[in-house]
């Protein structure tokens, strides 16, 4: 179910257009760049769908990174962009990639409590998203 959801989100978002990323034409070249917004994305799509997740962001040198963490698996849909990783959706127990990442934040990655301008943006992003998987799924 997991590996499904966190697919639909990322092929939704590869399927988007410039306008539906409200104030945040970066993820015209997603996933380069991303993996922060992304994973506070598909933190909330999966809560929506009754999975509560951990976001989790760190280093690797200068090179920040983030993806989500469910009861000891690893939910990455941005981690490819890095040229070790060739799976587009990572779903694993495995940590070893990730816990090269040091200095590792948590937190619930809910981006309604950000401030007002990202949480806007965030929001806006999120509402397109769930209009593009909706009529996806009334086409299908």
């Amino acid at each position: 179910m997991i590996k499904h959801l966190a697919a639909l989100l990322r092929q939704t978002i590869l399927n988007m257009e410039k306008d539906d990323f409200a104030k945040s034409d970066w993820f015209l070249r997603f996933p380069h760049g991303c993996c922060g917004d992304t994973s506070n994305l598909l933190s909330r799509f999966l809560r929506d769908n009754g999975i509560s997740t951990e976001y989790v962001s760190g280093f690797r040198g200068n090179q920040s990174h983030a993806w989500l963490e469910y009861d000891n698996l690893i939910i990455d849909i941005t981690a490819y962009q890095f040229p070790e990783i060739k799976e587009e959706v990572l779903v694993t127990r495995d940590k070893s990639w990730h816990d090269k990442f040091k200095r590792q934040e948590r937190s619930d990655g809910d981006f309604e409590r950000f401030e007002s301008y990202n949480r806007n943006r965030l929001s806006s992003m999120y509402a397109n998203i769930l209009r593009k998987i909706s009529s996806k799924e009334q086409v299908n």
